[in-house]
C-alpha cells in the first residue's frame, strides 16, 4: 500500500516539460528581492515564470555574494517559457535586476546549422 501523497509521487505533473524554455540567473540587492515584482517583469513580455529558485539569500544558509556597496545580494534562477530571453532580460533590467547568465532549450546543433546556412548565403553573396 502506497501512503505517499500524490505530490511526492508525481513531480512531473507539477513541473511539466515545456518545449521552449530558458533559465536565467539573476542577482539583486537583498532589499530589492520581491517574487511578485520579478513575475511582473517577466509577464510584461508575455512570458510566464515556470520556476523561481533562490540559490543564495544575502549570507543566509545558501551562501553569499558581496554586493557592490558592501551589502549582500540575492542570487536566484528563473525558468521562463521562452526560447529567446532577450526581451525578458531587458525587462528585468528595467526593474533593477541584473541578469548574470542564461541557458535554454535550444540545441547547439540547431543554432550551428542556422549559422552555417547564413554563412553560406553570405559567401555566395560576396562572390557576386
Amino acid at each position: 500500500m502506497n501512503n505517499k501523497p500524490a505530490i511526492l509521487t508525481a513531480p512531473e505533473e507539477l513541473f511539466p516539460a515545456v518545449p521552449d524554455w530558458t533559465r536565467l540567473q539573476v542577482v539583486c540587492p537583498r532589499e530589492d528581492y520581491c517574487a511578485s515584482r520579478i513575475a511582473r517583469a517577466v509577464e510584461d513580455c508575455d512570458a510566464h515564470v515556470l520556476n523561481l529558485n533562490v540559490s543564495s539569500f544575502g549570507g543566509k544558509e545558501f551562501g553569499s555574494h558581496a554586493g557592490t556597496d558592501g551589502k549582500s545580494d540575492v542570487t536566484f534562477d528563473i525558468r521562463i517559457d521562452r526560447r529567446d530571453p532577450e526581451r525578458v532580460c531587458r525587462s528585468l533590467e528595467r526593474y533593477g535586476y541584473t541578469v548574470v547568465a542564461s541557458a535554454g532549450s535550444a540545441t547547439a546543433g540547431a543554432d550551428d546549422s542556422a549559422a552555417m546556412e547564413n554563412y553560406r548565403h553570405l559567401m555566395r553573396y560576396l562572390e557576386i
